[in-house]
């Protein structure tokens, strides 16, 4: 057995079986000797190298040698073991720049393939090298933060680097020295008891006390009722808050101030309509222009109908707009307003706004009846009893025939407005059967009610002051067998 190392190469001349087993490479320089097993190979008599568990390691050349007894050949093979990203290093947190100040965040990271590294920012902006942005830029491992904002900047900035293998990712704080934000200001309310929290951020770290009126608190000094916590939060418990009431919060350090209004939410813009069906509309509104900054928890929708002067109030909760309103009549005018809740209380309602629902069919004609009198028929009925549109769209279409004896079908129109609401067919012979369909029918939308169809014999023709009439019920879609009755 022969053994040569090119390129840090082991190469194994005349390999046998007993050459199989666990190798150990060792490197050597003044300072000592180093060593690493190699104990994941096999290889078969066919020349096939299995690696098997395969790590990152196990990565770089491979020198395969076939010796004859005429000669020798050899051949090199490169292994590139992919990875998952791993973070080596992140910017030490804090990293402190002042207000419009340029911060550099670096991200480095160790994957094959190369990784794609996603910045997300304290406010969950999501930043990229494909971001096209004035403030801010990655390259490479590295985020720019350009005129650097307590308000946007301030805070927890991760760093997520991802390729085909998967993701890591990994954190570091960004302080920005200025006049401090409020990020957030949350509000609940149990009973009597409504607690508020209003959320700073800044550097240096700012304190938070609370106003009502023109009246200064904070968790040393204190009102009735009115509580501070020491992490910023204010319980108020059984107070009474009127309209006059002007609550504020107030975050302070070094560099400045910077408050927030906790009131009564202003009165919202007049809602409008931004889809309308013969059934619903979808409506709209918006805040108004003096809004409070504690949070909308919901809103009041109301409703009048027609002419009439009740305020209907929506049996539901609104936390925002859109809202689709369904189960409305068809061609009925509706007025909506709205109101803005908090935990301090309610605003005023907004101002009206109407909308008159689209067309429907109408419903069928009533009170149908076909009467038979001496040599004549005729076909009688009143107006439905829902119109669902404007009565100036509305017709009646009438259509009669003899069905003894087949004749050609005979058609009327008439409007809505015409009077008498009646169709009559003369010169009837005897003991002959006639058909009538009739519907109501909206010209404006192109749809009617289901036809009514009744049929009525003709009698024999009988001394004058005798006449016989049918009574059909006026249910859409109906087949009518009935008696006949007899009026003198």
């Amino acid at each position: 057995m022969a053994i040569r190392c090119p390129r840090h190469t082991l190469i194994i001349h005349g390999l046998r079986r007993s050459n199989l087993g666990e190798y150990t490479c060792l490197a050597e320089n003044e300072a000592g000797v180093v060593g690493q097993k190699k104990s994941n190979t096999t290889q078969t008599d066919q020349g096939w190298l299995h690696i098997g568990g395969v790590k990152e390691v196990d990565g770089g050349w491979y020198t395969c040698e076939a010796t004859s007894q005429q000669r020798t050949v050899t051949a090199e093979a490169y292994i590139r073991v992919q990875v998952p990203p791993t973070i080596v290093s992140v910017t030490s947190s804090p990293e402190t720049v002042l207000h419009r100040g340029v911060a550099n965040l670096t991200c480095v990271v160790h994957a094959e393939p190369t990784a794609a590294i996603t910045w997300s920012s304290p406010v969950g902006l999501q930043l990229s090298n494909a971001t096209l942005s004035r403030r801010y830029r990655v390259v490479g491992p590295s985020l720019i933060v350009r005129d650097a904002r307590v308000m946007d900047d301030w805070g927890r900035w991760i760093c997520v680097a991802c390729n085909l293998l998967g993701c890591a990712n990994s954190s570091t704080q960004l302080f920005v020295e200025g006049v401090p934000s409020i990020v957030n200001v949350t509000a609940s309310k149990r009973g009597d008891v409504i607690s508020i929290h209003c959320y700073a951020v800044g550097t240096p770290t700012p304190t938070v006390m609370y106003r009502r009126n023109d009246v200064a608190f904070d968790n040393f000094k204190s009102i009735p009722g009115h509580v501070v916590s020491y992490d910023g939060g204010l319980t108020l418990d059984g107070v009474n808050i009127t309209e006059r009431d002007v609550y504020s919060c107030v975050a302070e350090n070094e560099r400045g101030s910077v408050g927030r209004q906790l009131k009564m939410p202003a009165r919202p813009h007049s809602p409008y309509v931004t889809d309308v069906t013969s059934h619903s509309v979808l409506l709209m509104w918006q805040d108004g222009d003096d809004s409070s900054d504690l949070p909308v928890t919901h809103y009041t929708i109301q409703l009048q109908i027609g002419d009439s002067a009740t305020w209907r109030q929506l049996n539901r909760t609104v936390h925002r707009p859109p809202l689709h309103i369904t189960d409305l009549h068809p061609y009925t005018l509706y007025r909506f307003r709205a109101r803005a809740n908090n935990v301090i209380g309610a605003s005023a309602f907004s101002e009206v706004d109407q909308i008159r629902t689209l067309e429907a069919p109408p419903g069928a004609p009533a009170d149908v009846r076909v009467q038979s009198d001496r040599d004549a028929v005729s076909l009688t009925w009143e107006h439905p009893h829902v119109l669902n549109g404007d009565p100036d769209n509305i017709i009646y279409e009438v259509r009669y025939r003899d069905l003894t004896l087949q004749s050609p079908e005979g058609v009327v129109e008439m409007v809505y407005r015409d009077v008498p609401r009646e169709v009559h067919v003369r010169d009837v012979p005897y003991n002959s059967t006639y058909s009538f369909t009739i519907r109501a029918y909206n010209t404006n939308i192109g749809d009617g009610s289901d036809w009514l169809v009744i049929n009525s014999t003709a009698v024999e023709k009988l001394r004058q002051g005798i006449r016989v009439t049918v009574l059909a019920s006026a249910s859409s879609g109906m087949f009518f067998s009935m008696d006949a009755r007899i009026t003198c």
